[in-house]
């Protein structure tokens, strides 16, 4: 049996995701038109204002199984919020709970620039 292609006119945009120093380390494409994204968005921000970034000064086994299911709840967030694997390329370089020069956690710089 043959099988045909569906092309289906979409307004999806292919970012470059680059360091300051101009080097690219990622893509991902989207439909920035997606109206579903201010649903996703409002569900990811109320998740993330609800989760307990805090770690324990003494239990470093806590800590590392906390970090774990965090970084993996922000990865799922991410790819849901985008409809797509994003969170593959965005955080290839780094944890998104790395803090930034600017003091902020990297999974907040991520949102901002993509927000932008």
């Amino acid at each position: 049996m043959a099988t045909k292609d569906l092309i289906m006119d979409d307004s999806l945009i292919t970012y470059n995701i680059k360091d300051r120093s101009g080097r690219e380390f990622g893509q991902f494409s989207f439909d920035p038109s997606d109206m579903g994204i201010l649903k996703r968005y409002n569900e990811v921000v109320k998740t993330f204002e609800s989760m307990d970034f805090s770690f324990s000064d003494d239990d470093i086994a806590q800590n590392i199984e906390k970090y774990v299911e965090i970084e993996n709840i922000v990865n799922e967030k991410f790819d849901y919020l985008f409809n797509t694997n994003i969170s593959k390329s965005i955080f290839s370089i780094t944890s998104p709970l790395t803090i930034t020069p600017s003091g902020k956690p990297f999974l907040e710089s991520a949102l901002e620039a993509i927000g932008q």
